[in-house]
């Protein structure tokens, strides 16, 4: 049971982390920040943007929910909710990364 349970709390900070490292790049190549708008025009570029979505989603995610909340004081029901698809995301890019990790080796 605690073997799982530590799992599960791996691959969630495992795929926040990763989330953060993509969005952290981007973030330093481009000089703004991570969204979810498409804004290409090629299909390449769509392509792109859908792969960055996909990976660092959680951090846009959380670092918009959390902006909002101080912000504009939004209920912390939406908040929590926000909170609860940023884990669920992080999870699932985690296992996708430990699936790598372990095919590599």
């Amino acid at each position: 049971m605690l073997r799982e349970f530590l799992i599960i709390l791996f691959a969630i900070t495992g795929g926040f982390v990763v989330s953060g490292l993509v969005s952290s790049f981007y973030r330093l190549v481009t000089n703004q920040a991570g969204d979810f708008k498409l804004g290409a025009k090629t299909h390449v570029g769509k392509a792109l943007s859908l792969g960055f979505i996909a990976v660092a989603g959680p951090t846009v995610l959380f670092q918009n929910a959390y902006a909002s909340r101080r912000k504009s004081g939004t209920p912390k029901g939406q908040f929590a909710i926000a909170c609860a698809l940023v884990l669920f995301w992080s999870f699932l890019l985690g296992l996708f990364c430990l699936n790598i990790l372990i095919a590599a080796s």
